[in-house]
């Protein structure tokens, strides 16, 4: 039987949001089906997943006021996205030219 520590650890690694997952992939599936299964795209939809993940962890931990059991999850999606953005970037850096906006678009929320 699992106990109710491990069972709030396993909830505390992913998101509870009903419909999440599905608003959340259907643009990045939407594309990887119309462009065509590369390995390219395989890559961004796994780091659209991740995004995602560290968006949710972060919020999470935030909304907490920095409650140490939500901070785990967090780091772990970030190490996660920068071990596999960076090399992602730095092979198609005109990604970046959204960086901005997406700066903008965050720091007016």
């Amino acid at each position: 039987m699992i106990s109710s520590i491990s069972t709030r650890s396993v909830r505390d690694w992913r998101s509870n949001e009903p419909g999440a997952w599905v608003i959340v992939l259907m643009p990045a599936l939407s594309a990887f089906l119309v462009s065509g299964p590369t390995w390219n795209s395989v890559w961004l939809l796994v780091l659209w997943c991740l995004c995602y993940c560290v968006q949710f962890s972060a919020a999470r931990w935030a909304k907490s006021h920095g409650r140490a059991r939500y901070r785990m999850p967090m780091l772990v999606y970030a190490a996660l996205l920068v071990c596999a953005g960076l090399p992602f970037v730095f092979r198609f850096p005109g990604m970046l030219w959204w960086a901005p906006i997406y700066c903008v678009l965050c720091a007016g929320r």
